[in-house]
């Protein structure tokens, strides 16, 4: 009987690291969660404009590129312990001459905490244990331009669940014009405060 026991125990064992698979560099699409971008008459749901995110693993180092709106190409670099990926608060992103520019986590939209992830092997999907991560003009305060809630992400071809992206995003294009920086996206000019031109 305890041959039996032992034998249905490894069996199990076996199978569920052979379901689980291990978090692996890549794009991962945008799922669950809402992004907002400040806009002239308050918060606007952009979350169609943030398709996916690019992940890059190095052993228990995990990059996540694609978090923020404004520098889109900017990544902040975490520790993977687990399936838990911690990111420090107030990573830098960009500044584009106007200011600049970090990531913060938030429990409560208004102190900055560190931006913890879970990742979930079984279904492939990296989930923001923090409710909030602001795109923020300071390192230390939150004083954000564009925010995520309860972000989602899920490894691409893992399973068709992803938010149905019905506009291409494209990315942001920065220029001065008359002394002022100009900033165009998806068709759209922007001033540095974000008003549409």
């Amino acid at each position: 009987m305890k041959h039996i026991y032992a034998f249905v125990c490894a069996l199990a064992m076996a199978l569920s690291a052979y379901a689980a698979t291990p978090l692996s560099s890549g794009k991962f699409l945008t799922s669950g969660g809402t992004f907002y971008r400040d806009m002239e008459m308050g918060w606007e749901d952009y979350t169609n404009k943030m398709p996916y995110v690019d992940v890059l693993v190095d052993g228990n180092q995990v990059t996540i590129i694609g978090l923020a709106y404004w520098f889109e190409e900017a990544g902040v670099v975490g520790t993977m312990d687990g399936n838990t990926i911690t990111f420090p608060s107030g990573q830098f992103l960009g500044d584009d001459g106007y200011g600049e520019e970090y990531l913060l986590g938030s429990t409560d939209m208004m102190t900055p905490c560190d931006i913890v992830f879970e990742y979930d092997p079984s279904a492939q999907t990296l989930t923001s244990v923090t409710p909030y991560i602001f795109e923020s003009g300071y390192q230390h305060a939150v004083s954000p331009y564009c925010y995520w809630e309860n972000a989602v992400f899920i490894k691409e071809g893992a399973t068709p669940q992803a938010i149905d992206q019905t506009a291409v995003s494209t990315k942001a294009v920065k220029h001065i014009a008359n002394g002022q920086l100009i900033i165009t996206r998806d068709g759209k000019s922007f001033n540095v405060l974000g008003a549409e031109l």
